[in-house]
């Protein structure tokens, strides 16, 4: 695996940023190789959408919880 570069990173940070209308909760970096991003669950598939269609990334992981 590669390593995203900072500019990669502001990238996609900001275009989830943007997708999610006010969704994004946080956006981490938790190992070199992975960005994480916490949103609303309203704003899932805009985001989802916005990583895998116009970023071409691969959405790995969902997960889910209660509050």
């Amino acid at each position: 695996m590669s390593t995203p570069d900072q500019f990669t990173v502001t990238r996609v940070k900001e275009a989830v940023a943007a997708r999610s209308d006010g969704a994004l909760l946080s956006a981490t970096v938790p190992h070199a190789d992975t960005l994480q991003f916490t949103i609303e669950k309203t704003a899932m598939r805009a985001v989802v959408e916005e990583l895998v269609n116009e970023l071409q990334a691969r959405f790995m992981i969902s997960v889910g919880t209660d509050k």
